[in-house]
């Protein structure tokens, strides 16, 4: 078990997968391919972007990459890497300038609705 604690790189193309649950644990892995497999939910997705270390990410050839809005929707998953500066790569091919400003926008929206809960919390607290 420690040994996949330390796992960088995860080849899992091709394999049938329609779930990612589990992979959540491999927090030192950098780089996973999860292409020609059957994930079609986001939310087996939005998994993996608690992973603090996850740079790479392949989802090609699944249900889920057919969806009209597919990239953006899987980049919000990972926009506190933009904060913080940090690359990610999407199917290969590395988030552009205008993903970036467009993850920036979630990111300002997604911390300003934190403080509306944090504001509404406290006035039910007093």
């Amino acid at each position: 078990r420690k040994s996949l604690g330390r796992l960088k790189v995860l080849d899992l193309r091709n394999n049938r997968i329609s779930d990612t649950a589990g992979l959540d644990k491999l927090y030192c892995l950098e780089k996973i391919d999860l292409s020609q497999n059957l994930i079609n939910q986001l939310d087996r997705i939005e998994l993996l972007s608690k992973l603090p270390n996850l740079s790479h990410l392949n989802l090609i050839s699944n249900p889920v990459s057919s969806r009209p809005n597919y990239r953006n929707e899987i980049l919000g998953f990972f926009y506190r890497r933009f904060i913080e500066d940090e690359p990610f790569e999407l199917d290969g091919t590395p988030t552009t300038e205008n993903e970036g400003e467009y993850l920036m926008i979630l990111a300002e929206t997604s911390n300003s609705r934190s403080q509306v809960r944090v504001t509404r919390h406290k006035r039910k607290m007093r």
